[in-house]
C-alpha cells in the first residue's frame, strides 16, 4: 500500500514537472499541423467552390441549351417523318443551319452510323453496359432527353449531348455542342484549368487527378491533364479503386498516407464532387472524385525538429526528477504517517482501516467469501497506566500490536482505533467457525505475561467479532456490532464472542 502510494505521488510530481514542457510541445505541434492543414483546406475549398460555381453557371446555360436542342430535335423528327431515308440526309448543311451543333445517328445496335463529328464515327456504345442500357431506354422511348455538360473522353473539350428517338424507334438522333467554342468564357471554367492553376500556385500540391465512373461504379477512369490521344486512363490499381468507391458510396472525404521507396511522404485525399438531377436522382455522369496528393516532407521535418527538442528537454527534466525523488519519498513518508498511521504503534489508523475495508468488501463480493471484523481491547489497561505509568502503558500497547500483527495472515489487516482498542479485518473467511478458531488463537498468544522494561505484565484481550455480510453491509454497523460483542464477552468473562451467535 505504501509503495503504491509513493509511486503514485512520484508520477504526479513528475507530471507536474513535465506539464509546461508537454503543453508547449503540444501547442507548437498543433500550430505546425494546423498551418499545414489550413493550407490543404484552403486548396480543397478553392477547388470545391470553383466546381460549385461551374456547376451553377452550367445549369443556367444548360436551361438555354436544353430548349435549343429540344427545338432542333423536333425539327429533325419532322424531317424524318417527311424523309425516313436517314442515310441520304446532308448532315453538314443541317449542322450549319443549327448553329454548328454536331449531329449523330445511332442505330438499333447502339453504333454511330453517321456523324458530323468524324472522331466518333463508328463508336459502339454497346461495349459500355451501363451507358448502353441508358441509350437503349432512350431509343425505345418517345421523349427528348439531354445530358448535362461533360468533359469529352476523347477530346477533353466541354460538351453537351441530347437524344431524341425516331417515331419508329429505329434510330436515336443525338446532338452535341462544343461549349468552349460556342461560349469561349467557359474555357476558363473547366475543372482541368483549375487543376493546373492550383498545381502551379501551391508547392504543397504534388498532383491533382480527376476520376470519373459509370453509373454503378464498375468502371473508373482518370481524366488525364496531359495532352494524350485518350483523355481517360482506366489503368488504376485495385486499392485505389476501392478507396475511390468508398468516397463515392459514403459521399465523404477519404485520406490515406503513403511512404514511397525514397522515403518521401505523401498524403492522398479523395474528395467526392457529386451532382444530382432535379428529381434528386444521382447524376453520375457529371460527378467526380478529386484526388489531391500533398507532399508531407516539410511538415514531418518541422515536427521532427520539434520532437527532438522535446526529447532533449525530457532528458533534462528526468535528471532533475531523479535528484529530487528522494526528497519526494521523505515528504511522502511523513505525510503518510500523519494521515494514515498511528504515531505510537505504527499500525494503520481508523481512516486507513475504513479505506481498506471498502476494498476488501469488493473482493469478498467478487469471490463470494465472508469478512470478519474483530474489535478488541486490553482488559484493565487503565490499571497498568496507574500502576506503571503511561510510558510503560504505551510500550505495552506497542508490544501487543506487534504480537497481533506478527501472528496474522498476510491478507489480514490490523489497525489501532485509539487508546487500547484494536480492530482486525479477517480476509477470505470460508466458514464462521474459522472466526472462533482465530479468536482463541489470538487470546492464547497472551497467556504468558509480556516483559516491559523488566516488568512482567499480563495482557488479557476481550474480542468481539462481526461478519460481513450477515452482521451488516457497512463499516459503521460492523464495528458497532463487533464492539457490542466485545463488551458482551468482557462482561461474561468469556474473552471472545461472535455477533452471530
Amino acid at each position: 500500500m505504501k509503495i503504491k502510494l509513493r509511486y503514485i505521488l512520484i508520477i504526479v510530481f513528475f507530471g507536474v514537472i513535465l506539464a509546461v514542457t508537454i503543453s508547449n510541445y503540444t501547442y507548437s505541434r498543433k500550430i505546425i499541423q494546423e498551418k499545414y492543414d489550413l493550407q490543404k483546406t484552403h486548396i480543397e475549398k478553392a477547388l470545391t467552390e470553383e466546381l460549385i460555381f461551374i456547376n451553377t453557371s452550367t445549369k443556367i446555360l444548360e436551361t438555354q441549351l436544353n430548349d435549343e436542342m429540344k427545338n432542333i430535335s423536333y425539327e429533325l423528327i419532322d424531317k424524318y417523318i417527311k424523309n425516313p431515308q436517314i442515310m441520304s440526309w446532308d448532315l453538314e448543311s443541317i449542322k450549319e443551319k443549327f448553329q454548328n451543333y454536331e449531329i449523330y445517328i445511332i442505330n438499333e445496335g447502339l453504333q454511330i452510323i453517321r456523324s458530323t463529328f468524324k472522331e466518333d464515327l463508328g463508336l459502339d456504345f454497346s461495349k459500355y453496359p451501363a451507358f448502353s442500357r441508358l441509350l437503349r431506354s432512350r431509343l425505345e422511348g418517345d421523349e427528348f432527353s439531354a445530358d448535362r455538360m461533360d468533359i469529352s473522353i476523347t477530346t477533353k473539350a466541354l460538351r453537351k449531348y441530347s437524344y431524341m428517338p425516331t417515331p419508329d424507334n429505329k434510330y436515336l438522333l443525338e446532338l452535341s455542342i462544343d461549349i468552349s467554342k460556342r461560349y469561349p468564357d467557359f474555357q476558363k471554367m473547366d475543372i482541368l484549368s483549375k487543376v493546373n492553376t492550383l498545381k502551379e500556385e501551391y508547392d504543397i500540391v504534388e498532383n491533382i487527378s480527376i476520376y470519373k465512373f459509370n453509373e454503378d461504379g464498375s468502371r473508373i477512369g482518370i481524366i488525364k491533364t496531359e495532352e494524350l490521344e485518350d483523355g481517360l486512363d482506366t489503368n488504376i490499381s485495385v486499392d485505389k479503386q476501392e478507396i475511390i468507391r468508398e468516397a463515392l458510396n459514403e459521399n465523404t472525404k477519404k485520406t490515406t498516407e503513403i511512404v514511397a521507396q525514397n522515403k518521401r511522404n505523401y498524403i492522398f485525399t479523395y474528395i467526392p464532387i457529386l451532382n444530382y438531377l432535379d428529381n434528386q436522382e444521382f447524376d453520375w455522369w457529371n460527378s467526380y472524385i478529386i484526388e489531391m496528393i500533398y507532399n508531407d516532407i516539410p511538415l514531418n521535418h518541422q515536427l521532427s525538429e520539434l520532437r527532438n527538442r522535446f526529447i532533449s528537454n525530457l532528458v533534462i527534466l528526468s535528471f532533475i526528477f531523479i535528484l529530487f525523488s528522494l526528497v519526494i519519498f521523505r515528504l511522502f513518508n511523513k505525510t503518510e504517517n500523519m494521515a494514515y498511521y498511528d504515531h505510537l504503534t505504527g499500525l494503520p489508523n481508523r481512516k486507513l482501516f475504513e479505506k481498506v475495508f471498502m476494498e476488501k468488501i469488493n473482493n469478498a463480493d467478487k469471490n463470494g467469501n465472508l469478512l470478519g471484523v474483530m474489535f478488541m481491547d486490553l482488559d484493565h489497561f487503565k490499571d497498568v497506566n496507574d500502576k506503571y505509568g503511561h510510558e510503560i502503558g504505551d510500550d505495552l500497547l506497542i508490544a501487543v500490536s506487534q504480537k497481533i500483527k506478527n501472528n496474522l495472515k498476510k491478507d489480514d489487516f490490523v489497525a489501532r482505533l485509539g487508546g487500547d482498542e484494536f480492530t482486525i479485518i479477517l480476509d477470505n473467511i470460508e466458514k464462521k467457525k474459522d472466526l472462533e478458531y482465530i479468536s482463541k488463537r489470538l487470546i492464547t498468544l497472551f497467556d504468558e505475561p509480556l516483559s516491559i522494561h523488566k516488568n512482567k505484565i499480563k495482557a488479557n484481550l476481550s474480542i468481539g467479532v462481526s461478519v460481513y455480510p450477515d452482521s451488516g453491509d457497512n463499516i459503521k454497523d460492523l464495528l458497532r456490532k463487533s464492539d457490542q460483542a466485545m463488551y458482551a464477552a468482557k462482561n461474561s468473562k468469556t474473552s471472545y464472542r461472535l455477533d452471530i451467535e
